[in-house]
C-alpha cells in the first residue's frame, strides 16, 4: 500500500514539475521574446520584436496588422516603451520604426531617436529599415494559478498518504 500511495506522489511531483516548466517556457518563449512592454492606453502587455530589415513594401501586410497602425499617438506609445530595447537597427542610431500610415508612394513611422519619439516619412520601396511587430504577452498569471492549483492537489495527497500510513 505504502509504495502505491508513494508511486502517485512520485507521479505528481513529476506532473507539478512537469507544468513548472511550461509555465517557464510560456513566460520566456515565443515571437518577439527579448522584450516586453506595458502600454497603459491599452492596458496590455507586448511581446515586441524587430523584423529585418526590408523595405515597407515587403512586410506590408504585417505590419498593417499591429494595433497602433492608424495611429501616431500609439505608434508614439510604443516608440517610447521600447526606446532601444531591441537595438539601434535604423541607421545605428534610432530603434526600429513603428509604421502607421501608407500615403503612396511614402509610409509615416514613429521612431526613438535616443531621447524621444520622433517622426519619419520614408519612401516606402527605396528606404530599407527595420519595422517593430509586437504580438499580445502570454498571460503568466494564469500558468501561476495552474502551478498553485497543482501543488495544492499535491500536498494533500501527501497529507493523505501520511495519514493513511500512520
Amino acid at each position: 500500500m505504502q509504495t502505491h500511495v508513494a508511486k502517485k506522489t512520485v507521479k505528481a511531483t513529476c506532473r507539478a514539475a512537469g507544468l513548472a516548466a511550461l509555465v517557464c517556457l510560456g513566460l520566456y518563449s515565443g515571437p518577439g521574446a527579448a522584450l516586453v512592454v506595458y502600454i497603459p492606453t491599452l492596458a496590455t502587455s507586448y511581446d515586441m520584436a524587430s523584423l529585418p530589415a526590408a523595405s515597407f513594401t515587403a512586410n506590408q501586410a504585417l505590419i498593417q496588422s499591429q494595433v497602433w497602425w492608424g495611429s501616431q499617438a500609439l505608434a508614439a506609445e510604443f516608440a517610447s516603451a521600447v526606446q532601444s530595447g531591441l537595438g539601434t537597427p535604423n541607421g545605428g542610431t534610432m530603434g526600429p520604426f513603428f509604421a502607421f500610415s501608407v500615403s503612396a508612394p511614402f509610409v509615416t513611422s514613429m521612431g526613438w531617436d535616443g531621447t524621444v519619439p520622433t517622426l519619419r516619412n520614408m519612401h516606402q520601396d527605396s528606404a530599407v529599415f527595420s519595422y517593430a511587430v509586437a504580438v499580445p504577452a502570454p498571460l503568466p498569471i494564469l500558468g501561476v494559478v495552474a502551478a498553485f492549483g497543482w501543488s495544492r492537489q499535491l500536498r494533500r495527497r501527501i497529507k493523505a498518504a501520511r495519514a493513511a500510513s500512520a
